[in-house]
């Protein structure tokens, strides 16, 4: 499988590369651990449970679902479900996705759910901030995002 990052890859202007990647989205997370959700569809009530919603045109949201990926390849027993932010087309969309979330202004969106009940929400640095701190997401993802791009504009 290739991997998220890389939907931003290949031919075309940006705005092309872009909206390719947002067609992609929903085949890859078929082709991996992770899981595209909407509101219309019933989710887990049992274990830990994490929704993000992503931005297909970032880098950084890419990463980071390819972050993931690699968290549940080594074993992580979490169920991850991701859905495109810009399906929110107000900022006081993300409510039915993650109730108690408020105005969101940066992707990722992110939501914890424990047994079924919402347990933390978050956005932008402080949505992967709290991915760090339960463990998916490694300390250093951001400066290991910057050296990576910093390479490939070399």
């Amino acid at each position: 499988m290739k991997t998220f990052s890389s939907l931003l890859e290949g031919p075309g202007t940006p705005g092309e590369q872009q909206a390719a990647a947002r067609e992609q989205l929903r085949s890859m997370l078929a082709q991996s651990k992770l899981r595209y959700w909407s509101p219309s569809m019933a989710f887990s009530l049992q274990g830990e449970r994490i929704l993000i919603g992503v931005a297909t045109w970032s880098v950084f949201d890419l990463n980071l679902l390819d972050c993931l990926q690699g968290a549940l390849s080594r074993g992580r027993q979490t169920v991850i479900d991701v859905f495109d932010a810009d399906d929110c087309k107000a900022l006081d969309d993300f409510e039915p996705y993650i109730p108690s979330i408020g105005r969101v202004f940066q992707s990722p969106a992110v939501g914890i759910w424990r047994d079924g009940e919402s347990v933390l929400s978050a956005w932008g640095f402080a949505g992967r901030r709290l991915l760090k701190e339960i463990g998916l997401v490694h300390q250093s993802f951001e400066r290991d995002v910057e050296q990576r791009l910093q390479r490939t504009r070399q």
